[in-house]
């Protein structure tokens, strides 16, 4: 496993700016408020939607990748990183075309734009969907890491 990194993360100057062109904005709205909120403490990093007077840190689109084993995925990119939900999954009566695997997907992508890489089976920054808690909340070891990484 490679490491946590801040410089292989989407924050800048504290915070993720982020633009929605996904259709699945609930599991959005559930990665941001897992990520940045009181609950465990998670407040280092402001997770909110680019403005007027903002740059984009974050975009969020869909792709259609049949050809492909991912369900989400983060990519780092020059200008705005991606944040790409795979609607060959995602969409209703697909795999994983549902509300609680929409929203694991979208948190354990939000954990790579924090710069976190995988952990054990059973976190939210498992490898593998299929191992993420169904709660799709960071667990106590994501929590470290994002604390470790971010105070």
């Amino acid at each position: 496993m490679a490491a946590d990194s801040r410089g292989r993360s989407s924050v800048d100057d504290g915070e993720i700016r982020w633009e929605d062109g996904t259709k699945f904005d609930d599991a959005r709205k559930w990665a941001a408020t897992a990520w940045y909120n009181d609950q465990y403490n998670l407040k280092k990093i402001k997770i909110a939607p680019d403005a007027w007077d903002t740059i984009t840190d974050l975009e969020w689109k869909d792709e259609t990748r049949k050809d492909v084993t991912w369900v989400a995925q983060w990519r780092g990119r020059a200008g705005a990183d991606a944040i790409v939900m795979n609607r060959a999954f995602l969409d209703d009566g697909k795999k994983y075309g549902s509300k609680s695997w929409r929203r694991k997907a979208a948190a354990h992508e939000m954990g790579h734009a924090l710069g976190l890489d995988h952990k054990a089976n059973g976190t939210l920054m498992s490898k593998g969907i299929g191992s993420i808690p169904t709660n799709a909340r960071p667990t106590a070891t994501d929590r470290n890491a994002y604390h470790k990484l971010w105070g």
